[in-house]
């Protein structure tokens, strides 16, 4: 509970209760862990220490391992839960080579191993059988160390100075409160106030630019508009003739809305001349905020019966067109 009480502490922009309940409901999500962890130490103590070592050093990991994939697996879960342990190496070059092979979840598996050896090296199990409890964390420890050294040679072959890429990176500090009113707001490009959310971008976007970098990117959904598609505001052709004008290449997080009642979360990669080439529409999206599981067939009732229209003055602000739309109606996202 303290772990992530203090890890969630200025993240959490809620109320006291609620932050005090989000913690105490993350960290129950450890708990089966703890449960099978022990259930692993209780189980090994009528092992040799050879085999209890082992044992403990490889099953552990496997089972928080397992634990990570099915937490990651489950929308629910995986909304609660934050994020996995292989994260923790984002800035550890050498072993993030080993996720090109066996991914996030097998990196995650050699960071416990490796907690695992460490530990069971440095306070043994079992007093009387010390260096032969020592003797597999050892190994262990010898052979990760092993694998970084090969990852460091991997990055270093990998790395051509001539063929580097020069990217920069904007985060735009808007809060999300003026964000949602212009989303999807079909405005004249004329309209643009300063110090409204897209004078804030545009502004942003010619700083960026000033580095001259080969690559700009945005993060995801900072437009307020769908940049393609017959949805697409006066915005999007702003946006596109200025990475023509800068001539730099920029990948933008926006939505895409191909009709009226669809949503995409989507990433754009608009060239220096100010095409879009190519979009990709997020996969994995983020329950209650970005969807609600079975909204499609509570929206495909409502509008099948008819209640939104029997009952109006609970169904408030509805799209014109006569179609019950939920992400109307929760005023939330709704993310296909």
């Amino acid at each position: 509970f303290l772990m992530y009480a203090v890890s969630a502490f200025g993240f959490f922009h809620y109320s006291p209760v609620d932050y005090l309940i989000f913690s105490v409901f993350i960290s129950f999500m450890i708990a089966p862990f703890m449960v099978l962890a022990k259930y692993f130490f209780v189980q090994s103590e009528r092992l040799g220490p050879y085999l209890r070592s082992f044992f403990l050093i490889l099953g552990i990991p496997a089972a928080l391992t397992l634990y990570e994939f099915v937490r990651g697996s489950s929308p629910v879960l995986r909304m609660m839960s934050g994020g996995f342990l292989a994260t923790t190496q984002v800035y550890n070059l050498p072993m993030l080579q080993v996720a090109s092979l066996i991914g996030v979840y097998g990196l995650t598996f050699i960071v416990l191993v490796c907690n695992s050896a460490l530990f069971l090296f440095f306070f043994p199990l079992s007093k009387n059988e010390k260096k032969k409890e020592r003797f597999i964390p050892v190994v262990a420890l010898c052979f990760l160390a092993l694998l970084c050294v090969w990852g460091l040679v991997r990055a270093s072959r990998n790395y051509r100075e001539n063929e580097s890429l020069r990217v920069t990176l904007l985060q735009p500090n808007i809060s999300l409160e003026p964000f949602n009113e212009r989303e999807s707001a079909f405005m004249d490009v004329r309209d643009i106030e300063p110090g409204s959310v897209e004078d804030i971008l545009f502004d942003l976007y010619e700083k960026g630019a000033r580095e001259r970098a080969d690559l700009i990117i945005f993060p995801e959904r900072s437009f307020p508009s769908s940049l393609a598609g017959p949805l697409a505001t006066p915005l999007a052709d702003l946006l596109r003739t200025t990475i023509e004008r800068e001539g730099i290449a920029t990948l933008v997080g926006a939505i895409y809305e191909p009709n009226e009642n669809e949503t995409f979360n989507s990433a754009y990669f608009i060239s220096g001349r100010g095409e879009i080439l190519d979009r990709y529409d997020k996969m994995v999206l983020f329950p209650i905020v970005e969807y609600v599981p079975g909204g499609y067939y509570l929206e495909e009732l409502v509008n099948d019966l008819g209640v939104h229209k029997r009952f109006p003055m609970v169904f408030t602000g509805q799209p014109t067109n006569g179609y019950f739309s939920l992400r109307h109606f929760i005023n939330a996202d709704w993310i296909n």
